[in-house]
């Protein structure tokens, strides 16, 4: 039943956003602004592009805790980059344990979003193994290859390992979920 509740959920917020596109875009034209909603046409655009190449992933349990944040800092003006060196995955990870998982990204979203510009996300393959870096700063790609340096958080979700990076002001927490 709770899965049940979680999919209401989820349409009644669908329905909640479109609802305020449209009102926007509505408002945009009646005062003329056309050029504005046109803008907001391609930043709605933009955002669903993205969503559609994290669904196309194959993990919708994953996708589905993007989205859900995707949309949430787009509420508060921050700007989101998107980088996926993954085409497909080969498994469903964020299925088992969804809850956790979901909490554990929400709680990253949150921390980043408190002072940030800009959110990057970044789904990736190395020696590793597979894994997702949320960071304030795409610099903080760069200091992948130090994640010894990175601070090890205890989490409990199995096969889950994570790291974080603070330095500076730049703040970057790297999921590794398919480890090598």
């Amino acid at each position: 039943m709770e899965k049940v509740g979680l999919v209401i959920d989820s349409l009644r917020t669908q329905r909640h956003d479109f609802m305020n596109e449209i009102q926007v875009l509505y408002g945009y034209m009646q005062i003329n602004k056309y050029e504005e909603a046109l803008n907001y046409l391609k930043k709605i655009s933009e955002e669903n592009e993205n969503i559609s190449q994290l669904y196309s992933l194959g993990d919708k349990f994953l996708a589905y805790i993007l989205e859900n944040n995707i949309k949430n800092i787009n509420k508060y003006g921050i700007l989101l980059d998107i980088e996926l060196e993954i085409s497909s995955f080969n498994d469903i990870y964020f299925e088992d344990g969804f809850y956790k998982k979901r909490h554990l990204v929400n709680n990253i979203f949150n921390e980043l979003k408190k002072d940030a510009e800009e959110i990057y996300v970044y789904l990736f393959e190395n020696e590793l193994g597979k894994s997702l870096l949320i960071s304030n700063d795409e610099e903080v790609k760069d200091e992948l290859d130090w994640i010894e340096e990175w601070d090890n958080i205890q989490v409990d979700i199995e096969k889950f390992y994570v790291y974080r990076y603070k330095w500076n002001g730049h703040i970057g927490y790297r999921i590794i979920f398919d480890k090598n």
